[in-house]
């Protein structure tokens, strides 16, 4: 057969293998682009919950409440665990830690994103536990190694 005839019937084959790769592009994209709509919808639903959280973080009352504990906690003997903390101590110690614990909760647990979590928290999350860490772990052992905000404290 001639050339040009030769050059014919490959046509189609090729034809049919730009088809079959253009359909693999297309699926892969598609694929790639429904991942990421997914993952934008997800946390799309979250982002009330971390926005109200983030809006007590910043508040006066919790800004004055966790100064207190940075201030207090180092004063008081850590073999009192938190149990036996004053009223006012325990009560400022508690409503902070466990509002980092359910922080850290929301990291782990990826319904928020732990870099965005970090940049707002770590330093004040720290500096917190700073205060806190031998009541916890005092606490801990009082309760019979109890886990008192485990989450928080371990994440250092």
């Amino acid at each position: 057969m001639p050339d040009g005839g030769t050059k014919v019937t490959n046509l189609p084959a090729a034809l049919n293998l730009v088809a079959a790769l253009a359909a693999v592009a297309a699926v892969v994209s598609s694929t790639f682009l429904a991942a990421q709509a997914l993952r934008y919808s997800r946390n799309a639903n979250h982002m009330p919950v971390i926005i109200e959280l983030f809006k007590e973080h910043r508040s006066a009352e919790f800004v004055r409440k966790e100064k207190f504990v940075w201030q207090e906690m180092p004063r008081q003997d850590p073999a009192k665990g938190f149990a036996k903390l004053p009223r006012k101590v325990q009560s400022y110690a508690t409503d902070v830690a466990l509002f980092y614990l359910m922080i850290s909760y929301l990291s782990e647990y990826k319904i928020c994103d732990q870099e965005l979590v970090a940049l707002q928290v770590k330093y004040r999350l720290l500096k917190t536990w700073k205060a806190i860490e031998p009541h916890v772990r005092q606490e801990r052992i009082l309760r019979g190694g109890a886990r008192l905000t485990r989450a928080v404290g371990d994440r250092q």
